[in-house]
């Protein structure tokens, strides 16, 4: 068939790019008519010929003569044999450099998708992955973002498909529990009924059956009445439910680590002190607690216990858990320094005064705790600057002074009770007995050490064993001796230091080096405080499971929490805590 573009009257105007673009069109009509289109997709990814680049003054000379060849194509009556021309000739001659240079990239292909040449990117398989802001950027450097979650599988409610859970169940059990036998052959006889049904659903209700009778009877009725019961919100009326946040509102401030195992503990507590623990309370969690008669649906688990914690029943200020806040310092640079220098003081005033080794003493202040308050995060009222912790570094309990001298004995305790008054002391329960009366009781209103605590110390204890040694020393009864502790504001209060000079002039005082007290404090190495911490820790655990036995005896096997927090209390405990100490 003669071609058109042979014309004379365009022959002129028709460039040697063009005539050579035209021919090489003629000879593809002849070879295949079919094939004949003015689409360039299957022409470049085809072709392996390097393009050049087109200069903008020819691009632009190239638009203008393709035009008009079209334009004079059509006007001869050509129909393209594939239905008609697809795009226009200036794709076929512009176009083709800045397609071949969306290329795929070189190397293994991401899972799961392929190369999409027209839009350059990689397209991720829809049953699989969904792509999510892909970028031609992130598909050039080989980067896909998908999403390999599979969609959440709706919930299957076989407890209203009219006994089919007794009939698996009852199949299990005539297989002696062979759970693969049973779900086989229940989806062979059922294939429409039981294709939903896995071999983790069955197995356990075949373990829910072997333990609960009744589930086993009946495990439809069993299910709707365990979902018929309610969430949270229906458990626990308005007053229990504030009843409740306030008993563990109070277990949190009480500076006590509370964990969701002492929260549960607490919890169930408060519920028999309200008498609704066996009306609110699971079967299952009764039995794990000694309740009997159990018949709510409460199971106390962690995840309810958070939930009440930052969504209060009270609607008051929600629980979360966070670290304990408690002073820190860092050990200055030049501590070697300073306590070199300290060495260097001390043994001169030994050499220089003729100070024996028992004269030679060091006290230390230390928070002593008879039953362990746990490590770690702990709760605390949302919002809250400060997270207190009883045990976590701070002396808010109880301080008890410390001391040591150089030849290893131990001085006679001060322990450091809060309050405003004696009274606060558990001096009028030990007074009459003298193994228990020889340690010095103070109290201060903050549990801290105070100058006036501190001279209570030195009258009382530090002077008359001073004078001792030095009797047995024959030395005379006010010769030099030396204290040392750390740079605390009740061993430097000015008021102190000017009665006790006055007083007590003959002993000397020097201090352990600001934030050295760690590394060089003779009461925070582990033979003196950390000894005696573990060993009225395990006394006290002794004497506390002596006193809930005698408890749980007097109360038919129940230990009220009323009863445990009046046990615990300092008037309690205080007549204990010296005995520990002998």
């Amino acid at each position: 068939m003669p071609m058109s573009l042979r014309a004379p009257s365009l022959r002129g105007a028709v460039p040697a790019a063009a005539r050579s673009a035209r021919a090489s069109h003629a000879e593809n009509e002849q070879c295949a008519r079919s094939k004949l289109t003015y689409n360039t997709t299957p022409l470049h990814r085809s072709s392996t010929t390097a393009q050049v680049a087109v200069p903008s003054e020819v691009r632009t000379a190239l638009l203008d003569v393709c035009n008009q060849v079209r334009t004079k194509l059509l006007a001869s009556g050509y129909h393209d044999p594939g239905g008609g021309v697809s795009v226009s000739v200036t794709d076929l001659v512009v176009s083709s450099h800045e397609e071949t240079t969306k290329k795929r990239p070189r190397g293994r292909a991401p899972k799961g998708c392929t190369w999409e040449y027209e839009s350059g990117q990689w397209i991720g398989d829809a049953k699989e992955m969904k792509i999510r802001g892909m970028s031609m950027e992130d598909a050039g450097k080989h980067i896909v973002r998908v999403d390999l979650k599979a969609p959440r599988k709706k919930r299957v409610l076989w407890h209203n498909k009219g006994g089919v859970m007794k009939q698996a169940i009852e199949e299990v059990f005539a297989r002696h529990g062979n759970v693969g036998q049973a779900l086989k052959h229940l989806q062979d006889i059922g294939p429409i009924l039981y294709k939903d049904l896995t071999p983790t659903t069955l197995a356990s209700w075949y373990q829910r059956a072997r333990e609960k009778p009744e589930f086993k009877r009946d495990p439809e009725q069993y299910t709707n009445n365990a979902l018929r019961r309610g969430g949270m919100k229906s458990v626990l009326s308005k007053p229990q439910g504030a009843s409740l946040m306030a008993a563990l509102r109070e277990s949190v401030a009480s500076g006590v680590r509370c964990g969701s195992t002492l929260l549960r503990m607490r919890a169930v507590a408060a519920l028999q002190e309200m008498k609704c623990a066996q009306d609110v309370l699971h079967p299952s969690t009764g039995d794990q607690l000694h309740i009997s008669g159990c018949s709510g649906a409460l199971k106390l688990s962690t995840q309810w216990l958070n939930h009440i914690c930052l969504h209060p029943l009270d609607f008051g200020k929600a629980l979360t858990m966070r670290a304990a806040t408690q002073a820190k310092y860092n050990v200055p640079d030049d501590h070697a320094a300073q306590f070199h220098q300290l060495l260097l003081r001390c043994a001169w005033r030994c050499q220089e005064h003729s100070i024996p080794a028992s004269n030679v003493i060091a006290g230390d202040e230390t928070a002593s705790l008879l039953f362990a308050m746990g490590k770690g995060k702990g709760r605390c009222e949302i919002g809250a600057k400060d997270n207190p912790r009883v045990g976590e570094g701070d002396k808010r309990q109880i301080t008890v002074m410390i001391t040591v001298s150089l030849d290893g004995t131990m001085l006679k305790l001060q322990f450091v009770w809060g309050g405003k008054t004696v009274a606060c002391t558990p001096w009028r329960f030990i007074k009459d007995d003298p193994a228990m009366n020889q340690h010095l009781h103070s109290s201060t209103k903050s549990h801290w050490s105070t100058p006036v605590s501190i001279y209570e110390l030195i009258e009382n204890i530090y002077a008359p064993y001073f004078i001792a040694q030095n009797a047995r020393h024959r030395r005379a009864p006010h010769a030099v001796s030396l204290l040392i502790w750390d740079v605390h504001y009740s061993h430097r209060d000015i008021g102190m230091r000017e009665k006790m000079r006055e007083n007590y002039g003959w002993i000397c005082v020097d201090f352990i080096p600001a934030r050295c007290t760690g590394p060089y404090q003779p009461g925070d190495q582990p033979e003196v405080n950390n000894t005696f911490k573990t060993v009225s820790k395990q006394e006290g655990e002794i004497w506390l499971a002596g006193k809930l036995t005698a408890l749980s005896a007097k109360h038919s096997g129940t230990i009220p929490g009323a009863e445990v927090l009046k046990l615990l209390q300092k008037s309690v405990i205080g007549p204990v805590l010296p005995s520990f100490a002998q």
